[in-house]
């Protein structure tokens, strides 16, 4: 009696599930310089988030922005049973629902921080770092 083994390859990257994130609407506070104060601010959406298995161990999925070589957030749990995503990022948070395709992601940072006025600044008195909530989808790829 023989007995035969088949070893199959696998892929790797066959089980990665990845998502494409854009953001739709952000809405914040930014510093008035003209006023010298806080105010309501809406912002152009322009950023766009990879939600994807992650490379780092203890931790199953990643968040990271179009533009950087580093992920942003760490999601620590996978997805619940109703199908959310909650990850920590620096200086917010990332949210992501795979049923309806939609996020919503947070920025902290600014507000509350050393620089005149509570802000950071680029120098030439511009505030960069800014609160904000930004709302959007994500598709699969």
């Amino acid at each position: 009696m023989s007995l035969s083994v088949t070893v199959q390859a696998s892929d790797p990257g066959a089980h990665e599930e990845r998502y494409l994130c854009a953001q739709e609407m952000v809405t914040g506070f930014a510093f008035d310089e003209k006023h010298n104060k806080w105010t309501n601010a809406v912002f152009q959406p322009t950023e766009k988030y990879i939600v994807a298995t992650s490379i780092s161990d203890g931790r199953p999925y990643q968040i990271s922005k179009i533009g950087l070589k580093m992920p942003v957030g760490y999601c620590e749990k996978g997805f619940t049973d109703q199908g959310d995503l909650f990850c920590d990022m620096s200086y917010g948070q990332f949210i992501f629902n795979k049923p309806t395709g939609r996020f919503l992601v947070s920025y902290m940072a600014g507000y509350y921080a050393s620089g005149p006025g509570g802000r950071f600044t680029d120098g030439s008195g511009l505030g960069l770092d800014t609160p904000f909530v930004a709302i959007g989808k994500c598709s699969p790829f």
